[in-house]
């Protein structure tokens, strides 16, 4: 384990310096379940409320198709 001392963005890329000395790329030091976290909680409210209206959509398309 080591210590977050400082990061830079460079384009898509976030380098993170730690303080033990070193640098790594986000994708090095989130696991992909994280990484799939960050997405989804950077997106923006909008976005998300998208996201949401699309699978009540589908869920209510596929309930009346069961029920019809």
């Amino acid at each position: 384990m080591k210590t977050i001392k400082d990061f830079e963005v460079f384009d898509s890329l976030i380098l993170y310096y730690f303080t033990e000395g070193g640098a790594s790329p986000e994708t090095k030091i989130l696991s992909p379940l994280m990484s799939e976290f960050l997405s989804i909680v950077n997106v923006s409210e909008d976005e998300k409320e998208k996201q949401v209206n699309n699978v009540l959509k589908n869920l209510t398309n596929d309930l009346n198709k069961i029920l019809s």
